[in-house]
């Protein structure tokens, strides 16, 4: 698994970082609109992960659509189908949306999962909807399949 992200906070990023090693995930793609993982914000809520989490580069979110990066993408927003009863594939990127205002509508995401709320929330911190979704992920490929 790999994390694609487009997190604009700093702080969001680095716990974005540490929560992927914490699920033993290898490779965080950071898309142009996320916050560098340098800041010094970043590197505090990282809690060191930045130096342990692979980190790569990948296009702006409106580019996604014509990257390669999609084909094994899933989606994690509200509009989604139920998390609890998705099958995850072991070799797939976990793209997670902007508190609030999600992922933009565009085509190209074709599998989106969503975290079960009660009527009248609208969203979760990126972070707690991240940490469920790798959580998710764990309990269909623990780490000894990794």
């Amino acid at each position: 698994m790999e994390l694609v992200c487009p997190l604009g906070d700093p702080s969001n990023v680095g716990a974005l970082l540490r929560t992927a090693q914490a699920f033993g995930i290898k490779k965080v793609i950071l898309l142009q609109e996320a916050a560098t993982p340098f800041h010094p914000k970043s590197t505090r809520s990282a809690s060191g992960a930045v130096l342990n989490v692979e980190i790569a580069q990948g296009p702006s979110m409106h580019e996604l659509n014509e990257s390669r990066t999609v084909e094994s993408m899933v989606a994690l927003d509200a509009s989604g189908a139920d998390l609890s009863t998705f099958n995850w594939p072991k070799n797939v990127r976990l793209l997670i949306g902007e508190e609030g205002q999600g992922l933009p509508r565009n085509q190209f995401l074709t599998r989106i999962i969503s975290i079960p709320m009660v009527t009248g929330m609208h969203s979760l911190n990126a972070m707690v909807a991240a940490s469920i979704g790798l959580y998710a992920y764990r309990l269909q490929h623990p780490f000894s399949q990794a």
